[in-house]
């Protein structure tokens, strides 16, 4: 272990290590997809949502991370997010971590913004503030997705 260590620290101070290249490559995309704007989309499933203190989570933590979208109350509970990939990511992250009797990413959908325009809000379909809809709403949840030409998310 310890001479395949050294050789690899021989490769790299080198600079012919192929790792070094892979480890460039890696660097690389990362700078360009910082360099790209992408628009998320998320539909998420869970048993119910009813608890006021996890509405109210959710909403907050939408209008933290500039997504519109909505969520639709009762049996199953629904949530449709839209903005930012990065804030996509980090919100179905973070609501993972609260305690749910079952929760699921359906669908995801994810659009570069095209001529490397930054300002994503041109190119939202849905509302920019995150709305509640009541527990027998799925057919206007349903109505909105198919008017915002996002039913293949829904169904």
């Amino acid at each position: 272990i310890h001479s395949e260590w050294g050789e690899l620290l021989q490769e790299l101070s080198a600079g012919t290590s192929t790792r070094q290249s892979y480890l460039d490559d890696i660097m690389e995309t990362k700078q360009d997809l910082k360099a790209k704007t992408i628009i998320g989309r998320r539909i998420i499933y869970s048993h119910h949502i009813i608890a006021n203190s996890k509405r109210k989570a959710l909403s907050e933590l939408a209008s933290q991370y500039k997504l519109g979208g909505y969520t639709k109350i009762g049996w199953p509970g629904v949530i449709l997010i839209e903005g930012d990939e990065f804030g996509c990511q980090q919100f179905v992250d973070e609501i993972k971590s609260m305690r749910w009797q079952h929760l699921s990413v359906r669908a995801e959908e994810q659009s570069e913004i095209p001529g490397g325009e930054t300002n994503i809000d041109p190119y939202r379909k849905l509302p920019k503030q995150f709305e509640e809809l009541g527990e027998d709403d799925m057919s206007i949840l349903a109505s909105r997705c198919r008017e915002a030409g996002l039913e293949h998310l829904f169904l």
